[in-house]
């Protein structure tokens, strides 16, 4: 396969490469900016309320998705047999909605501060 070449590319290249050793000072600027950004509040800086309020809430949702696309019937059963017919239903998706919302759970619990 023959690839067409641009010139600009072989002009960028040549000039990286006669340039790559050149420090250009900045006189501090970059260390200026980085040091005045706002770090990042950590998990144990947030309220109680929030630490407790963002699991259960997604607790809720996952339940929440549970009580309406079960329909009384037996969910995990109907959505084995749907998966196993290769065949999507609501209650597949709720599963993927509910395995989403329990990842998220996980992640949400295991982070942590650096």
């Amino acid at each position: 396969m023959n690839m067409i070449r641009d010139p600009l590319d072989d002009i960028l290249e040549a000039d990286a490469r006669e340039h790559c050793e050149q420090y250009i000072d900045d006189a501090g600027f970059t260390l200026r900016v980085i040091d005045r950004l706002s770090a990042m509040p950590s998990p144990s800086q947030l309220p109680r309320a929030m630490r407790i309020g963002i699991p259960f809430g997604l607790t809720l949702i996952g339940a929440l998705f549970v009580i309406l696309f079960a329909g009384g019937k037996n969910f995990f059963i109907d959505v084995t047999m749907d998966l196993a017919t290769e065949t999507i239903t609501r209650d597949v998706v709720a599963l993927v909605l509910i395995a989403m919302t329990w990842f998220a759970m996980l992640i949400a619990s295991l982070v942590n501060d650096k």
